[in-house]
């Protein structure tokens, strides 16, 4: 079997068991979610996370447009909602975020390999991981170190699968929101993909009234 098959077999068989152990889990996360956005609340993504996930969720054709970058912790609220994403959390910027969205009264959705976690230690001052601080941990699986492949003349396990792991959770959890917003007649705001004639328009219309709600 080529590489290439098999690392689309190991992905698959994880998105499966993501499917099967963290499905209850995902749906508490999208109830927070949609209450906050219902109050009128921010949902933020970090930036200091896993890799791309907060520019694959914000500003995407089919995305919220009520879903921001936290850019400055200084723009935290108590009722906010904070999705933190990463292969494993360790340091101030995931544990040391967790704990300070405590503090203001802000609530954390975390993302993380939890095996990966309990095979490191953390170098936070906390002493803490990430699945330890947050108020909601989707375990997206994985393994220690992140990388599934072998090969004989490697040294180390290469290609992550931390990165769609992370986003399909997201991308589930968002789903999942938004349906429980339509049922309950608050439909959420969704960009349209700019290639779509009027879609540019559409979006910016919504953006300002966003802003000056």
């Amino acid at each position: 079997m080529n590489a290439g098959r098999r690392y689309l077999d190991r992905i698959g068989a994880m998105l499966k068991q993501l499917e099967a152990t963290q499905s209850m889990t995902i749906a508490k996360a999208a109830e927070l979610c949609a209450e906050a956005l219902m109050r009128g609340q921010r949902l933020y993504v970090s930036p200091d996370t896993s890799h791309t996930l907060h520019t694959e969720l914000t500003g995407r054709a089919g995305g919220f447009i009520d879903l921001t970058i936290l850019r400055d912790r200084r723009m935290l609220r108590a009722g906010d909602v904070v999705i933190i994403g990463t292969n494993a959390g360790f340091d101030a910027s995931t544990v040391g975020l967790a704990l300070h969205c405590q503090v203001v009264g802000a609530q954390t959705i975390g993302i993380t390999s939890v095996s990966f976690e309990k095979a490191i230690r953390s170098v936070d001052d906390s002493g803490k991981m990430l699945h330890e601080v947050v108020d909601i941990c989707i375990d997206q699986g994985g393994v220690p170190g992140d990388a599934v492949l072998d090969f004989a003349d490697l040294d180390v396990p290469a290609i992550p699968a931390s990165g769609i792991l992370c986003m399909a959770a997201a991308w589930m959890i968002l789903a999942e929101t938004a349906d429980r917003m339509i049922g309950a007649g608050k439909n959420p705001r969704i960009y349209q993909a700019i290639q779509m004639p009027g879609a540019r328009d559409r979006n910016r219309d919504l953006q300002n009234s966003q802003r000056s709600s």
